[in-house]
């Protein structure tokens, strides 16, 4: 997955609008341009604590399931690896962007958005199949995310 700059530009200028005489917006006109960016975003937060945030959440996803029998401190580790590896493997930041935008949207809502929904979505479904049955198919289950994750 290739985080492009052009997607979320990683740096913004804003004003109001004015019309002009011709009866057309226009960013000319009284008051000053302000400015927006991720940097603030980025220094503020650690890649790692993103993984974890994101690993907790498709934890609590899992174990809220009727029929997972795992506990959560059985599941989470599996979760963190799966997803810093992905992290790690599969995601591509052209400059200026940079990983951590993953955990944004429209990156977050379109990937991750997917796998937290997965009994709600029959594509993820038939990849996955049941999730959490029992304690002796949670590797298997996990094992079948990584694949849909293309992690095999």
């Amino acid at each position: 997955m290739a985080l492009q700059p052009g997607r979320i530009p990683p740096e913004v200028e804003m004003k109001g609008l004015s019309i002009n005489n011709k009866g057309r917006m226009s960013l000319s006109g009284p008051g000053r341009i302000s400015s927006a960016s991720l940097a603030e975003y980025r220094a503020k937060r650690r890649l790692q604590e993103l993984i974890f945030d994101l690993a907790g959440a498709l934890t609590r996803d899992y174990v809220r399931q009727a029929k997972c029998e795992a506990p959560a401190q059985v599941l989470f580790p599996q979760m963190m690896a799966i997803v810093q590896r992905y992290v790690k493997e599969k995601v591509y930041a052209e400059p200026p962007s940079d990983k951590k935008d993953l955990f944004l949207a429209p990156y977050y809502g379109n990937k991750w958005g997917s796998v937290r929904d997965c009994r709600k979505k029959i594509i993820w479904r038939a990849r996955c199949g049941p999730v959490c049955a029992t304690r002796a198919n949670v590797a298997m289950s996990l094992g079948r995310m990584r694949a849909a994750l293309d992690l095999s």
